[in-house]
């Protein structure tokens, strides 16, 4: 992008498959994970969080939520179901910037930016997690993120 971004801000999502499942697993929490293309500066080929972004200069992180749900997933925000999960600041949490967590329930895989990313997979909490621990290449802040809002659906 052309823009100037204000670095010590983003916007993270994981999305939430929970409500809409119709099975006898109805308690079931599945996360849209993308892998992230090839040609990403920072983090290639990493598994990512659902969507993230800075926030710009000027923005706040409810216009950068929308903006990115714009580019990376083809998405308005003002027909989502989003919920603010947490706040959090690298000093207290140990993550890569300020930033505002949401989650967005959803009954289907976005149609996201093929420029942005490769594939993507529904995994429950459990099952990222121990991708991550296997070796699963990942941006820094996702295990974090999973572990900080979905512990209590882990049993990790």
């Amino acid at each position: 992008m052309s823009s100037t971004f204000f670095t010590a801000s983003s916007i993270l999502i994981l999305f939430d498959l929970s409500s809409y499942l119709y099975t006898k697993l109805d308690e079931l929490t599945l996360l849209w994970i993308p892998r992230r293309s090839a040609h990403k500066s920072i983090f290639p080929l990493c598994l990512d969080v659902s969507m993230g972004g800075h926030v710009e200069t000027g923005e706040t992180y409810e216009d950068a939520l929308q903006r990115e749900l714009k580019e990376e997933l083809n998405l308005e925000l003002n027909i989502l179901n989003v919920r603010l999960l947490g706040y959090l600041t690298p000093h207290q949490y140990q993550v890569s910037a300020f930033m505002k967590v949401f989650e967005i329930k959803l009954d289907c895989s976005p149609e996201y930016n093929k420029n942005d990313f490769i594939e993507s997979f529904w995994l429950s909490p459990d099952d990222l997690i121990k991708w991550l621990y296997g070796g699963e290449p990942a941006k820094s802040d996702l295990l974090k993120l999973v572990q900080i809002f979905y512990k209590n659906l882990s049993s990790s």
